[in-house]
């Protein structure tokens, strides 16, 4: 949790004009197509716990892995530091 109130008060916040779009990545606002995240970007993702169960993470991105089209992560709030591979 220290992770996550360090990241909260230094992450950017993106102040528009009136009527102004936000950039891509900003809120709900969907990233370009063919966006790659780089190495230590902060990623929410979704990792299967069990066969039947799925958690959302905060995680840290590691590495992308191109030829098989997914990314390498780190779970930033885990005292284990689980390494996920996702899509």
């Amino acid at each position: 949790m220290k992770m996550l109130l360090s990241a909260a008060q230094t992450l950017p916040l993106h102040v528009g004009r009136v009527g102004e779009r936000a950039p891509p990545l900003c809120g709900a606002v969907p990233a370009d197509a063919g966006h790659i995240a780089r190495p230590g970007d902060a990623v929410a993702a979704l990792v299967r716990v069990s066969e039947k169960e799925e958690n959302w993470i905060l995680a840290e991105v590691v590495s992308w892995l191109p030829a098989q089209g997914k990314y390498e992560v780190d779970d930033i709030d885990e005292e284990q530091k689980n390494r996920h591979v996702l899509s």
